[in-house]
């Protein structure tokens, strides 16, 4: 099995101080954070930020940044300004599959990886219409505007 704590330190370093950070225009607000890695959990929470072990690098590195980026949301207390008449899990996706596709897109240039992403989430009723909204508008005019 392939050590891939190095490439998710940098993940995690990336989100908490570097280029998504500023993008966001907000941080993580404390220096650690207690992430669990279970293996067998069938799905990634972020309160407590449980991460479900997987053994596709794409999709475990995916659902870090996933559940990281919903605690920068909460603990910035980061409202969601459009879509207020979707339902709250497509309109809590929103911003956060728009932040994801630019961080994957732009930042680690990844784009292969994103598509990857875009098609495991699919499946999930929220997720996709989320998707969907942000393929429709631009993931630059959701960040700028929400």
């Amino acid at each position: 099995m392939e050590d891939w704590s190095l490439g998710i330190w940098e993940v995690i370093k990336t989100v908490e101080g570097g280029e998504l950070s500023h993008i966001l225009g907000v941080g993580l607000s404390k220096p650690e954070y207690n992430i669990y890695i279970v293996r067998g959990a069938t799905q990634s929470m972020s309160k407590p930020t449980i991460i479900a072990f997987r053994k596709d690098y794409n999709k475990f590195e995916s659902e870090i940044i996933h559940e990281l980026l919903h605690v920068c949301f909460v603990e910035n207390k980061l409202k969601q300004n459009l879509y207020k008449d979707e339902d709250n899990k497509t309109m809590v996706h929103i911003r956060l599959f728009a932040f994801m596709k630019k961080f994957y897109c732009e930042i680690l240039d990844k784009k292969d990886s994103w598509k990857e992403i875009e098609k495991l989430n699919r499946k999930y009723d929220g997720y996709s219409k989320a998707m969907d909204i942000v393929e429709e508008d631009g993931y630059d005019y959701i960040i700028e505007n929400s």
